[in-house]
């Protein structure tokens, strides 16, 4: 059972009509001010996704689970030196640890074609069976 998030007979359920949607995005980087003076550095980058694990016999998603980066700050110089845009932040981390998954909601990082935690990879929802 994981705490603050709502139960029903030890199902972990989220995003059945309430916030209980897990989300560890990264934040957008910052931009240069308007109007950039000269020779200003930048937007910033955007801050890399979180980490997710939830762990139960039975999850079941409605909503969506994210943990993606943020995107890169804007640069607003008119000027040819300036430092440009901010890069986007990195793709987040999202585990599973399950018995049963039912799932119309959606993932990001997504879901890999198995669920039986063979068929994990980089750039996936990593999965793995109850109770590990």
């Amino acid at each position: 059972m994981v705490v603050g998030f709502p139960t029903w007979l030890g199902i972990l359920l989220l995003g059945c009509g309430d916030p209980a949607q897990p989300c560890a995005n990264g934040g957008e980087g910052g931009g240069t001010p308007q109007p950039a003076e000269c020779c200003q550095g930048g937007g910033g980058g955007g801050g890399s996704g979180g980490a997710i694990h939830l762990a139960a016999p039975t999850i079941s998603v409605r909503g969506s689970v994210s943990a993606v980066g943020g995107r890169g700050g804007a640069s607003r110089s008119l000027f040819v030196h300036s430092g440009g845009d901010g890069g986007d932040g990195g793709l987040g981390r999202v585990r599973l640890s399950v018995g049963a998954l039912d799932c119309p909601g959606t993932f990001l990082p997504p879901l890999p074609p198995r669920l039986d935690g063979t068929a994990n990879s980089s750039g996936a929802t990593s999965v793995d069976v109850w109770p590990r």
